[in-house]
């Protein structure tokens, strides 16, 4: 089952591959969706808490930034 989760830019991306860190933290490899790998070559590895389930949103310039 593909898991496709999105980095902080936006790029939607597949989790390869999961395995624990000598910490005990998740460590997933990544590749971009529909292709082999990035750009530079390679899937890496990052932790899965930086990973996000949705697309972020871009910032309205209009938004309500706690305005009195």
């Amino acid at each position: 089952m593909i898991q496709q989760r999105y980095l902080s830019d936006g790029t939607p991306v597949e989790v390869v591959k999961r395995e624990k860190n000598e910490a005990g933290l998740n460590e997933v490899q990544i590749k971009p969706v529909g292709k082999d790998r990035f750009e530079s070559g390679v899937n890496p590895w990052i932790l899965e808490c930086y990973l996000l389930s949705e697309s972020p949103q871009p910032e309205s310039e209009n938004s309500d930034r706690g305005t009195l």
